[in-house]
């Protein structure tokens, strides 16, 4: 398509004859609605020497067309300097032109082409199932693309230092919604879509963001257990039979209000979970459990007399440790409590 001319060029004064060069520097790529600086000089032929006051048109077609029409036009400094500020809007090639004077022939720039690259945005970044560790991100490219493109979603890996590729989508009406399963992670982020038509490549600034996911507490082991005085610890281990090292056995037994201790690494962690189980329990009064960390005990439950599971949670904001509690009521010797216990603790590690 052709263009409009905005400005008119200036006649050349006088039929000068002395030889200029006229330069223009333009960055390589934009993104679309940026704006860029076009700058150059004029210059004595074959010297450094500026051509001050000289005046000098910035001209403009549609990329590969050669059909040019006037933007703008300015005039240079004491040193021959000058620039000019454009939007990127489209596929647009830039010269400069100079008209001559009584002093000097008219002369034009080297064509420059400043791509434009389509701009690609974060709209938001959610943990949207920390089960399963599904991160969804959204986001949206101007101009809008065709549907159907494909966007990618990038993390970055500090250890290669390297942008990876972890999933991808394809955008409607210019928008997109990537989800994807990852372990607990503090990450940065980007959304990268590739040239399309006359649009060159759009990247996402990078964002940062904490991803809390659900794992198992007792997957690296036991940091330590403990109990009470009063209390006599019979065993407590990783349960062979249990995939992932889930879940603890306990088994506890007392004269009075006893507890057993299990702390888990809790750094990076928000929430904890645990689930109980009453496996075999003799005395008058079903044993109770529950979490306790550094800053708050949390809700004291009853396991019923049969395997039904009993869940509890507590919040570990702020808190240094994390204990399972085993609390036996009874008050006989004979009291006693075999417990499964699984722990989970939502983490962004």
């Amino acid at each position: 398509m052709g263009l409009v001319s905005l400005v008119m060029i200036p006649a050349a004064q006088g039929a000068g004859s002395a030889r200029v060069s006229v330069s223009l520097a333009a960055p390589a790529s934009a993104a679309y609605g940026s704006t860029i600086k076009l700058t150059g000089r004029v210059t004595r032929y074959h010297t450094t020497t500026g051509v001050r006051s000289a005046s000098v048109v910035l001209q403009r077609s549609v990329h590969a067309k050669n059909h040019y029409g006037n933007l703008a036009s300015t005039r240079t400094s004491s040193a021959g300097s000058f620039a000019f500020s454009v939007k990127q809007v489209a596929a647009y090639d830039y010269r400069i032109y100079f008209p001559g004077n009584s002093t000097y022939a008219r002369a034009y720039s080297p064509v420059r082409y400043p791509v434009t690259n389509r701009a690609q945005t974060i709209d938001s970044i959610a943990t949207t199932n920390a089960d399963l560790g599904e991160l969804t991100v959204t986001g949206h490219a101007t101009p809008a693309p065709a549907n159907g493109a494909i966007v990618a979603l990038q993390q970055y890996l500090p250890s290669y230092r390297v942008w990876a590729t972890i999933a991808s989508g394809k955008t409607s009406a210019g928008k997109v919604a990537i989800k994807v399963n990852r372990p607990g992670s503090v990450a940065a982020y980007r959304l990268m879509i590739g040239s399309v038509s006359t649009y060159g490549p759009g990247i996402s600034p990078a964002k940062s963001f904490a991803h809390y996911v659900w794992r198992n507490a007792f997957a690296g082991g036991i940091d330590h257990a403990a109990y009470s005085v009063e209390a006599r610890l019979q065993s407590i281990g990783i349960l062979e039979d249990q995939p992932g090292q889930n879940s603890v056995h306990s088994y506890v037994a007392g004269s009075s209000g006893t507890w057993a201790e299990v702390g888990p690494k809790i750094t990076g962690c928000r929430e904890a979970r645990q689930f109980t189980r009453n496996f075999a329990a003799t005395g008058l009064v079903p044993p109770r459990v529950g979490l306790l960390t550094s800053n708050s005990t949390g809700e004291i439950k009853t396991l019923p007399s049969d395997t039904t599971e009993v869940s509890s949670s507590i919040d570990l904001t702020g808190s240094s440790f994390l204990n399972h509690i085993t609390y036996l009521q009874d008050n006989t010797a004979s009291s006693s409590a075999n417990i499964l216990i699984r722990m989970q603790l939502r983490c962004a590690n």
